[in-house]
């Protein structure tokens, strides 16, 4: 099974920032595949949810250096 979350990221100024915030989320474990871009300020992330909860997601986006919104978009 696979889930897909939108998470509305500060600070995603241009394409290397959406790729960093990308690239921070590609070694989590039961993540799938990410797309990220700084026009929209999302990150929109396919994961497995027996393998993780979309808090783990934010928390390695904050340890990142990112701010998410307080709000996400889940996409089924």
């Amino acid at each position: 099974m696979q889930d897909e979350i939108c998470l509305i990221v500060a600070g995603l100024h241009d394409d290397g920032c959406a790729r960093r915030a990308a690239m921070a989320l590609t070694g989590v474990h039961g993540v799938l595949a990410t797309r990220a871009s700084h026009a929209s300020g999302m990150v929109a992330v396919s994961y497995d949810p027996a393998e993780l909860v979309p808090a783990m997601l934010v928390e390695r986006l904050e340890k990142a250096g990112f701010t998410l919104a307080d709000t996400a978009v889940d996409i089924e």
